[in-house]
């Protein structure tokens, strides 16, 4: 009876810890057993709730999933350190292809410029988020298929490549009841690109995460659309999935220079040596239409034969100049005049990498 007389002392429950409110609930009886363990239970729930909804965040946990995504150990690391830089309220959320992880990968790499440490030492630090996100992304969406052209969105970019091969950058329009809208194409000279009725196509497409898909249509017509030239496409529902691109690509459409490389060998035996020489008086213009950071294409009228060796200079913004060594892996006609090359990075410095991908990533201020 003493106890109950002497009644609670509720400001003492609101500042002890979890280990002191159990004490006193034993000491007072049952009769405030309930409403301190609501107030454990409510205290948890808060946490659970300031956390993002995904519970207490565990390193353990946390090191696991990343680890099924196929992280490293250093980028693991490189994601524990960002958490805790900022503050991230919801780490899992890092571990998806998500607004949140470009918001602080973003933070994190412009971060880098600002530390007392070598310029090498900072590309890596670079490169090394740039690859996270490259494979967080595409771990992402993978189950996402497209069953039928009525799918593709407005304004979504596509190739289409008639039955001589050369493909023509075109963009949706509008998707009708009978066939897809697409924007008529124009060559290099600014010329529009019409084939006759009937006539065959191929129709080429890319999600964000580097998923390619790709159909066969036919021209069904032409007509204005929405104040542009528009071609009529049949619809179909036989998309088939291209294998998955590794890299992210965004269109660029900016000038640059291209030199065939030559490799020369010397000696013979365990004394033979290579020696690569770029052919400066050989070099060309050309339009880089579209990069990745393992990759690039290149429009050109006088282009490399498949196999060809190739140094390519260009900008990815003004005053970020790119230099890159590589291998034409293909080419394909470009319109009328004109070649495309496709190209296989074959050496890239840290820090031209990390130019290509604060473009692709748009992670540039």
């Amino acid at each position: 009876m003493y106890l109950l007389q002497t009644g609670f002392n509720t400001n003492l429950v609101q500042s002890a810890d979890r280990s002191t409110m159990i004490v006193a609930a034993i000491l007072v009886g049952g009769l405030f057993i309930g409403l301190i363990v609501v107030g454990i239970i409510t205290n948890k729930r808060a946490a659970t709730k300031k956390s993002g909804g995904n519970g207490k965040f565990r390193k353990g946990s946390f090191k696991r999933r990343a680890t099924r995504l196929g992280l490293s150990k250093t980028q693991i690391r490189a994601l524990e350190f960002v958490i805790d830089r900022y503050k991230v309220r919801n780490p899992y959320a890092l571990l998806s292809n998500s607004p949140q992880l470009d918001m602080y990968l973003k933070k994190a790499i412009q971060g880098i410029d600002d530390q007392v440490s070598s310029e090498q030492a900072k590309e890596a630090q670079k490169l090394t988020l740039y690859r996270v996100k490259q494979i967080v992304e595409r771990n992402s969406q993978r189950s996402s298929n497209y069953n039928s052209t009525k799918q593709l969105q407005i304004n979504q970019k596509i190739a289409l490549t008639p039955d001589d091969g050369s493909r023509y950058k075109s963009r949706v329009l509008s998707i009708l009841r009978d066939g897809v809208a697409v924007e008529v194409p124009i060559d290099e000279t600014g010329t529009q690109i019409r084939w006759r009725k009937w006539s065959p196509v191929t129709v080429f497409f890319w999600k964000q995460n580097g998923e390619g898909y790709s159909f066969k249509s036919k021209v069904t017509g032409y007509n204005m659309l929405k104040g542009s030239p528009a071609a009529f496409i049949q619809h179909s529902s036989r998309i088939v999935k291209a294998k998955q691109r590794k890299y992210r690509r965004r269109e660029l459409d900016r000038p640059c220079y291209f030199y065939p490389v030559r490799v020369i060998t010397a000696g013979s035996g365990k004394n033979q040596t290579k020696k690569a020489f770029v052919e400066n008086k050989r070099g060309a213009l050309g339009t880089v239409i579209e990069v990745s950071a393992g990759g690039c294409s290149i429009r050109a009228t006088r282009a490399l034969q498949a196999g060809a060796l190739i140094k390519v200079d260009f900008e990815t913004f003004r005053g970020s100049p790119v230099s890159s060594y590589g291998k034409v892996v293909n080419t394909q006609k470009g319109g009328i005049e004109g070649q495309i090359m496709h190209i296989m990075f074959t050496r890239l410095s840290r820090r031209n990498l990390n130019h290509i991908n604060a473009f692709v990533y748009d992670f540039v201020n």
